[in-house]
């Protein structure tokens, strides 16, 4: 009799914050990925630029290098010594690394879970598949259709994945030049659950809520406030309430 296997746990694609690594990630919300490892398989990768070590590296990850970063946006022309080329070629290996691991994945890929600067590359992506998934194309890409996402201490703006997706999303009134009531109306916002994580003395809060807020369907997204700063949650008071969002999720 032939034996029967067991299914394959529902896949969760997880991106770090600047200046970490997927490792660092894993240490990090360690809590949580323990608590739902028989119920998920969780996915960490590695940013594909080389970094300094980020916030909150210092000093319990100080050694635990090679340290990671996504892509540098606009703004970073201004302050750094990168060219506006640069980045866009910068933001184009983002996409394409990501992507490709959600292809790799393949169709048990369920769900995104990011913290900080991974949030932002999470937020752009999410509002690429939702764009993908409005015009029928995410089978024709070899992309999964993303049931859920937690999105930890994001910062602010967001990074998209390519233009076609910016100009979409501020065509609709998503962006900053939004101007009455019915334009509000007529944003493109991811419209998967979603679960915002917001520490309670995080610096970056602030830019959390205004990531919720601006690129994140009110009527499902939901905010949880847990006790700390700009980090993965890790007390079991706050730990227990995202678990159980997820299993719900699921």
């Amino acid at each position: 009799m032939p034996a029967i296997e067991s299914p394959a746990l529902p896949r969760i694609l997880c991106l770090h914050g600047a200046g970490s690594s997927g490792a660092i990630f894993k240490a990090q919300g360690r809590r949580i990925f323990r608590s739902l490892r028989n119920e998920f398989s969780f996915d960490f990768i590695d940013a594909p630029f080389p970094s300094k070590p980020g916030p909150g590296m210092r000093p319990a990850y100080e050694d635990s290098g090679p340290f990671w970063r996504w892509q540098c946006d606009m703004i970073a022309v201004e302050a750094f010594d990168i060219t506006e080329a640069e980045v866009l070629v910068e933001r184009d290996q983002v996409r394409d690394m990501i992507l490709g691991k959600l292809r790799e994945m393949g169709g048990g890929v369920e769900g995104i879970m990011a913290f900080s600067q991974g949030a932002r590359v999470a937020t752009g992506l999410l509002l690429y598949l939702e764009k993908m998934r409005r015009e029928g194309r995410l089978e024709e890409l070899g992309l999964p259709d993303l049931r859920f996402a937690v999105v930890n201490s994001a910062t602010y703006p967001l990074l998209y994945l390519d233009q076609e997706t910016e100009d979409w999303v501020k065509s609709g009134g998503a962006g900053e030049n939004v101007l009455s009531a019915d334009a509000q109306k007529q944003k493109e916002k991811v419209t998967i659950p979603s679960l915002h994580l917001h520490g309670s003395t995080d610096p970056w809060r602030l830019e959390s809520e205004k990531m919720k807020a601006k690129f994140f369907a009110e009527v499902s997204s939901s905010r949880m406030e847990y006790t700390g700063g700009h980090q993965v949650p890790l007390r079991e008071q706050d730990t227990s309430k995202v678990v159980t969002a997820m299993r719900n999720f699921a």
